[in-house]
């Protein structure tokens, strides 16, 4: 299994000059990863997971909705690409179509950033692939079959550049190390009425649980924080080093992928969508977890302004252990681009968290857009019952361009007690270019 996230949000650099054509209410995922393991092993890895090609989908994805904007993750409910003989290029550079409607779509992203961690005694700054967006590459090819069906066949992998969250104070890895824990998905799908039908290797059910919020600041201040500097350790009060890291302690439970079969019904309601799926490692050889998961999501239109939420439950078994984690988010754009989410999530009594974030999305110049945003998290009881963790951040990140690419800069502050141990507060800075392609 690999904690991840959608993946998030590369994909809304891609999509900017569309929504802003479209609303004025800009609208988009967030990709985050960070899921706290059943043992005291840290996670390993997250990152987001945009859906490549989405800039040339969306205006096909915004036709079939009937709605000005959408929640983008739901375009990872249309198989995506092609059988038979590839035509002309469609759509865009990387869109291809046959003449039976069957078409390919190749994407990819690159996210380099200089990050900068700060543990109380020492700093250290490091050039690495930013883990809240991970460079990526991928294939989708999708195929109608008549009768309102459609199949596809999905590929999604991570460039297996340095991961910013696997880099601690003791531990630089080299620059490019690809295994197969880079797959991240790797399925086929079934879509029609009844909705979509996921087998293979890819998100389950519950991964768009934390996806909901508004704000533009794709690779900073947004519930996935930690995955900027999750391997860091932080210090005692005595400025030894710990062994207790920014992932054991700020968990947002969420972005787990895994070898699944996963339903995703069709709309309903107004704006709703439920998920269920079963999945089991089949990406590490070493792990044996299991997982049963449902979610419900809704997106909709409040006070002139848009709104979306999602709360999902999961049940892992692992190792003889089971455990149920129970998350979701909430997220509101007003018709002036200010945008409000709130996050929270619990695994009963060994941990639990909250969020807030509020920001701005300003069309200042013809540049492209700029976001702002602040957030807070508070947890309790990760580690060790009693212990609180809090952090906050500030972020800053203006697109260019047709919004491929994005300049970002973020700082963070990190806070830690338990109640029999003292820990330094720790810091960090970090300044990117992400690129989507």
């Amino acid at each position: 299994m690999r904690a991840s996230c959608p993946r998030q949000s590369l994909v809304l650099t891609n999509l900017l000059p569309e929504l802003r054509r479209a609303s004025p209410v800009c609208a988009g995922p967030r990709g985050k990863p960070v899921r706290r393991f059943l043992t005291s092993e840290r996670a390993t890895a997250t990152s987001g997971r945009p859906v490549s090609g989405a800039r040339n989908a969306f205006n096909q994805f915004r036709k079939v909705a009937n709605e000005p904007v959408m929640n983008l993750s739901c375009l990872r409910l249309a198989p995506a690409l092609l059988m038979g003989s590839l035509a002309t290029p469609a759509l865009a550079d990387f869109t291809y179509k046959n003449a039976s409607g069957g078409s390919v779509i190749f994407g990819a992203g690159l996210n380099p950033s200089y990050m900068v961690f700060d543990d109380g005694v020492q700093s250290q700054g490091v050039i690495a692939d930013n883990a809240v967006n991970n460079g990526f590459v991928s294939v989708n090819l999708s195929q109608p079959l008549g009768n309102g069906l459609s199949f596809g066949v999905n590929f999604y992998s991570y460039l297996g550049t340095r991961s910013s969250d696997t880099i601690s104070q003791d531990d630089i890895p080299k620059l490019i190390h690809w295994t197969k824990s880079e797959i991240e998905t790797l399925d086929v799908s079934l879509s029609g009425g009844f909705g979509t039908i996921y087998a293979g290797q890819g998100e389950m059910a519950s991964y768009d649980a934390l996806n909901p919020d508004y704000g533009l600041t794709t690779n900073v201040t947004e519930i996935s924080f930690p995955s900027d500097f999750g391997g860091y350790f932080l210090r005692n009060a005595d400025g030894s080093l710990s062994g207790v890291t920014i992932y054991d302690v700020f968990s947002n439970m969420g972005y787990v992928t895994a070898g699944r079969v996963r339903y995703d019904s069709p709309g309903f309601g107004g704006g709703f969508t439920v998920k269920a799926s079963w999945g089991t490692d089949i990406v590490d050889k070493d792990a044996d977890a299991e997982y049963v998961d449902a979610a419900l999501s809704y997106e909709g239109t409040l006070a002139s302004g848009r709104f979306s939420a999602a709360i999902a439950t999961m049940r892992t078994e692992e190792g003889g252990t089971s455990q149920t984690q129970t998350y979701g988010a909430a997220s509101y754009l007003a018709p002036n681009n200010v945008f409000v989410t709130l996050a929270a999530g619990t695994q009963g009594g060994d941990g639990r968290y909250g969020y807030g974030k509020v920001g701005y999305n300003a069309s200042w110049w013809s540049a492209g857009t700029t976001a702002l945003a602040v957030d807070y998290y508070r947890g309790e009881d990760f580690v060790t019952p009693g212990s609180e963790s809090a952090s906050y951040g500030i972020g800053l990140s203006q697109f260019l361009s047709d919004g491929t690419v994005e300049l970002y800069a973020a700082y963070r502050g990190y806070s830690y007690a338990e109640q029999a141990a003292a820990y330094l507060d720790a810091s960090s800075v970090i300044f990117g270019v992400a690129y989507t392609f």
